[in-house]
């Protein structure tokens, strides 16, 4: 009995946690850096400026949760006491299910650069103006 399919969507899940725990990681980091440049500063204004990139950055890690328990209820559905389906037991439904978490994973992951983007702009500007 084959598991090909189920591993791939196995190996391919457990990279988009793996990718998600690192894009998490980075959005604390950027939070941490906004409040900092925030409590160093006495640029007129800042305060509001970061927060908005603050509801940003909070915003991106509530979507990546969202994400990543869906991604874990796909996981479920693959396997039954920890041991992956067999092949054969793929269903369409489960197919297109994790197409369309690919879709989702690939947007979030555009989206995490832009965020990230901005947000660097933003604290590299500060850095600027202050130095």
């Amino acid at each position: 009995m084959s598991k090909k399919i189920t591993a791939f969507y196995d190996d391919e899940l457990n990279a988009w946690l793996h990718s998600i725990s690192f894009y998490m990681t980075e959005l604390s980091n950027l939070s941490f850096r906004l409040k900092e440049i925030v409590e160093r500063n006495s640029i007129v204004d800042i305060a509001s400026k970061a927060d908005v990139h603050q509801l940003i950055l909070e915003n991106t890690r509530n979507k990546f949760e969202v994400l990543r328990n869906i991604i874990f209820e796909q996981k479920k559905v693959l396997t039954e006491f920890d041991i992956l389906m067999v092949d054969k037991m793929v269903t369409k439904s489960i197919e297109q299910k994790q197409k369309e978490i690919t879709l989702e994973f690939k947007k979030m992951e555009q989206d995490h650069i832009s965020v990230k983007f901005h947000c660097n702009e933003f604290l590299n500007e500060m850095l600027r103006k202050k130095g």
